[in-house]
């Protein structure tokens, strides 16, 4: 099986509830780019995986994940989507970012 991280990108948004204005305003895109990103149009640079990973709160790796399944208990944490302001949505990708170091960490530690 092939991966298609695009539509794994897509996929979480989705499952997180987040909308492509809001994803496209945090990551200072318009919509249109964010669209070719997920529909595997254009490719995703590397400081979008990041700020991506950081708002969703997944490791990179879980964007290259082949089974879109396995990605299901990487999301560490989920939050209301509705009426997020872009500061919000900066917030909370450095909130999810602490998070998910510190499971790296205890992971570490095991």
């Amino acid at each position: 099986m092939s991966v298609n991280v695009s539509q794994n990108v897509q996929a979480i948004r989705k499952k997180l509830g987040f909308s492509e204005e809001q994803v496209s305003a945090y990551l200072g895109v318009t919509r249109s780019v964010l669209r070719k990103y997920e529909s595997n149009t254009d490719s995703i640079p590397f400081d979008v995986f990041d700020k991506l990973s950081n708002l969703y709160g997944v490791d990179m790796s879980v964007f290259f994940e082949e089974n879109i399944d396995d990605f299901q208990q990487s999301l560490v944490c989920a939050f209301r989507t509705d009426g997020i302001t872009p500061e919000d949505m900066h917030t909370i990708a450095k909130f999810k970012s602490i998070v998910n170091n510190y499971l790296k960490m205890c992971n570490l530690l095991k």
